[in-house]
């Protein structure tokens, strides 16, 4: 007998969650640059509100627009203590805030560096 669907996936959260997010409530850059600039120039960043980081992605809240598909620079830190990351992702949903920011959720281009798997994996 053939298998569909829902029989592989019964819940549609088992695919859209196919890897544990870790809930944070820190700072995060992030540009609508993302081709290579001279090194003379800095690309314009904003910063948003990360609230979940996962193997795959993470979800922040701005008050800019957002389109998806689009695709974001993003720059990462998770303290004072950790080096930050550069990475690039592309929009894959946003939703409306009731306080005029968006929600924002983005799905990697590329992985993240071990180390940082490393804090966001259960032991």
């Amino acid at each position: 007998m053939a298998r569909t669907f829902s029989d592989k996936f019964p819940n549609p959260q088992d695919l859209m969650r196919a890897t544990e997010r870790v809930k944070l409530e820190i700072s995060i850059a992030y540009s609508f640059e993302t081709a290579l600039l001279p090194k003379h120039k800095a690309a314009p960043y904003s910063w948003g509100t990360l609230l979940d980081l996962s193997e795959r992605g993470l979800c922040f809240r701005a008050t800019d627009h957002f389109f998806v598909q689009r695709l974001l620079s993003l720059q990462l830190r998770l303290s004072n203590q950790t080096s930050g990351i550069k990475m690039l992702g592309k929009i894959i949903w946003t939703t409306p805030e009731g306080d005029g920011s968006t929600r924002v959720g983005i799905q990697f281009i590329g992985t993240l560096p071990s180390d940082w798997r490393k804090l966001i994996t259960p032991m």
